[in-house]
């Protein structure tokens, strides 16, 4: 990873929302910066910062982050999706020194030792990447679960769940649309990468837990409806009049997965249903063949 002699820099934003200060929440996040934190190596730098958009300081969680090295950057007004993790983001890329790399983390995400190495690794060798993701233990999009086989490839779509980007990729789209209140941002990211020439990739970062929707559960400011109708107009291109604007019909890499997702949009609820479980029954299957050849 390190050709010159220079350890490159990664900056870790993790998003916190906690208005009404649960405690379980809390301390999630102290985990989840924990395992961020312990991830660097020789060959990277791991600085990590908590975003918390919750319009108050979280004293307890700042005490506690202090002690340990970890960041904390509040506002005195509640900040929604994007820009909860701007100020982080920002805060990083306005340095006189930035980090060479940035990531974005969900406060329900854990990393495993070797994850942000190697996902950092992705881009510093290969400068066609705009973004790296992991395998996660659950996870949206169908392709990124950990039970798919754990190949290096090309994602068609991706999640704003772990994410490493170059900061100066981040910086020139923007960073997070702010437009978007936490729906189809991860999409927009992926549009404004590709129009880059930049492709995003998924690797085997090692076992990688996300909880899945443990902070927007108990308080989100997202709202869907009027971000499918934001989103449709940034993007009209990538968008389909009277279909839900889903990532895969218009960032699939091939043609027979774009004709796949594009009539789960326009089938039954039930027919979907049964669509997606094909899907997944054939990564299934995917995964034990690559099982069976790896031993």
């Amino acid at each position: 990873m390190n050709t010159a002699g220079v350890v490159p820099t990664l900056g870790v934003v993790v998003s916190y929302y906690n208005p009404a200060g649960q405690p379980a929440l809390r301390t999630q996040t102290e985990l989840c910066a924990i395992r961020a934190f312990a991830s660097q190596d020789a060959g990277l730098r791991v600085e990590v910062l908590v975003s918390d958009g919750s319009g108050q300081v979280d004293a307890e969680l700042k005490a506690r982050l202090d002690q340990l090295g970890i960041g904390y950057l509040s506002t005195d007004a509640p900040l929604a999706f994007g820009p909860g993790y701007n100020q982080g983001l920002r805060h990083f890329a306005e340095r006189p020194e930035p980090p060479q790399l940035l990531a974005t983390c969900a406060n329900d995400v854990f990393c495993d030792a070797p994850t942000l190495p190697l996902l950092a690794g992705a881009l510093l060798t290969d400068p066609g990447v705009g973004c790296a993701i992991p395998y996660l233990s659950q996870s949206d999009y169908l392709t990124q679960n950990a039970f798919v086989a754990p190949i290096y490839r090309r994602a068609s779509s991706m999640t704003l769940n772990l994410n490493v980007f170059r900061t100066a990729d981040l910086a020139t789209l923007g960073f997070i649309s702010e437009a978007l209140s936490g729906y189809f941002n991860d999409t927009a990211l992926m549009i404004g990468l590709r129009r880059m020439g930049k492709y995003v990739v998924i690797i085997n970062g090692g076992n990688v837990v996300h909880l899945g929707r443990t902070t927007t559960s108990a308080s989100s400011m997202a709202r869907a409806d009027q971000d499918r109708e934001t989103f449709r107009r940034l993007f009209p291109a990538e968008s389909k009049p009277g279909a839900v604007a889903t990532k895969e019909e218009q960032l699939a890499a091939g043609k027979w997965n774009q004709a796949w997702y594009y009539l789960q949009c326009r089938v039954p609820r039930r027919a979907r249903l049964l669509m997606m479980g094909i899907s997944a029954l054939a990564l299934h299957i995917k995964r034990i063949w690559y099982d069976l050849r790896q031993s």
